[in-house]
């Protein structure tokens, strides 16, 4: 495979001979875009990428290639996304340009289905690109260590130089060492804001979910009556509608109000000013709103055939039957609201600047009411990063993690699990 590969990549510098720009681009394709959709990929554990996810990921990737991390961490493309980009001046334009002219219409190492979903032209592609992947992570970890290291070194000395030893150490180890200028504060206010709206979005998402479970949760819907059905069709129903319209609207939303497209040009806007920040903890935040709006579409769909249409084959006729597969259907949705309240704290101690905290904190309790549903049982920074990791292991890795007993139990009575997306 990896003879395939470099003989593919020597014979497109052939065919690009003398045009560096064109060089560059195949290359960057082969490199860092085709990795990513590859990881993509196998961390979905599927074989195509809708359109929707593919834009999201190719929209990311727009982005970080413009970013000063990426060129300092990858010294080949420091300064030339100018020439691999050209005229191009958005990501809809690099999604078309990279995925539909690129790598499938010139390399031929994608194809597009019928049905508008994309996948690479062989399976056993995936392995290989998602390994190249993580070597590409590898030295982005690298570098950006070095950068951590190197910024706390400069402000070690400016503080020594400005205070003397003492007031030094007291500002180096006491509540806070960050000084920020008020351009980086108003950067900082566009992150805030869109993960305020990312957070409002997901929020209406889950909120409609439980609202649904509500109306379930009534003698004669567990009875199967036919007012028993009627209601929780009607209840589906407006939740459809509700989630559309959460999402829809977030989608919408201008780049000055801190959200648009999916908010992704925040990404190198935040680690820059916060280097201890995770990027990829970030995109997990960004990305639940589409992962959520797809999981819970296919709940929903599956739900009336379970529940309330009974010439389905998925049909449910049985209380206990019907009683439990509800049950299952909430153990997800509050596994997935720890999930995504647990991604939101490590983020919050990433930001560590108490102004910026005090903002999220104050945002997040205005916005949220699904953290778990029956409230928040801690504040943000309430937790160490070991206390998240072991809270997250427990949320999602374990065996007998929360979501992944919900996920067998949602198996068990027939809830397309396999469709869906989840956080291991």
């Amino acid at each position: 495979m990896d003879f395939y590969i470099k003989n593919l990549q020597r014979l497109q510098k052939r065919r690009d001979s003398g045009d560096e720009s064109r060089q560059l681009l195949h290359d960057y394709l082969l490199e860092h875009l085709l990795p990513a959709i590859a990881r993509e990929l196998e961390k979905r554990k599927k074989t195509i990428l809708s359109m929707e996810e593919l834009y999201a990921l190719a929209s990311r990737d727009y982005r970080n290639m413009k970013s000063k991390l990426f060129g300092l961490a990858f010294p080949k493309y420091m300064g030339k996304s100018r020439l691999i980009l050209g005229g191009i001046s958005n990501d809809r334009e690099w999604f078309d340009y990279a995925v539909s002219e690129q790598l499938i219409g010139q390399m031929n190492l994608m194809e597009q289905t019928a049905e508008g979903n994309f996948g690479l032209i062989h399976d056993n592609f995936t392995g290989y690109f998602a390994d190249k992947w993580a070597d590409n992570q590898k030295i982005w970890q690298q570098y950006h260590r070095k950068y951590v290291i190197k910024r706390a070194a400069i402000g070690v000395m400016v503080l020594f130089l400005i205070a003397g030893g003492g007031a030094a150490a007291f500002r180096i180890w006491g509540p806070s060492v960050r000084t920020i200028s008020e351009a980086d504060r108003k950067e900082i206010g566009n992150v805030t804001r869109s993960l305020n709206s990312n957070a409002g979005c997901w929020n209406g998402i889950m909120k409609a979910q439980y609202k649904i479970l509500e109306t379930a949760d009534q003698e004669n819907v567990y009875d199967n009556t036919p007012e028993g059905r009627e209601a929780l069709l009607n209840a589906i129903d407006s939740g459809e509608k509700k989630v559309t319209s959460y999402y829809n609207d977030f989608f919408r939303m201008p780049y000055s109000e801190g959200a648009g497209e999916r908010s992704y040009n925040y990404l190198d806007t935040a680690v820059d000013i916060f280097p201890g920040l995770s990027k990829e903890t970030l995109s997990r935040v960004y990305m639940e709103p589409d992962v959520q709006k797809t999981n819970v579409m296919l709940c929903m769909d599956y739900l009336k055939k379970a529940l309330c249409e009974e010439d389905s084959e998925m049909f449910y006729a049985d209380r206990d039957d019907r009683e439990n597969l509800l049950k299952a259907y909430r153990q997800y949705l509050d596994g997935a609201s720890e999930y995504y309240y647990l991604i939101y704290n490590e983020i919050y101690i990433g930001m560590d600047d108490e102004k910026t905290q005090a903002d999220l904190k104050e945002q997040i309790v205005q916005t949220m009411s699904c953290f778990p549903p029956e409230g928040m049982k801690w504040s943000l920074g309430e937790k160490t990063e070991t206390e998240l990791k072991d809270l997250m292991l427990k949320v999602t890795e374990t065996d007998d993690s929360d979501m992944k007993i919900a996920q067998l139990n949602m198996a068990k009575y027939r809830f397309p699990v396999r469709e869906m997306e989840w956080p291991f």
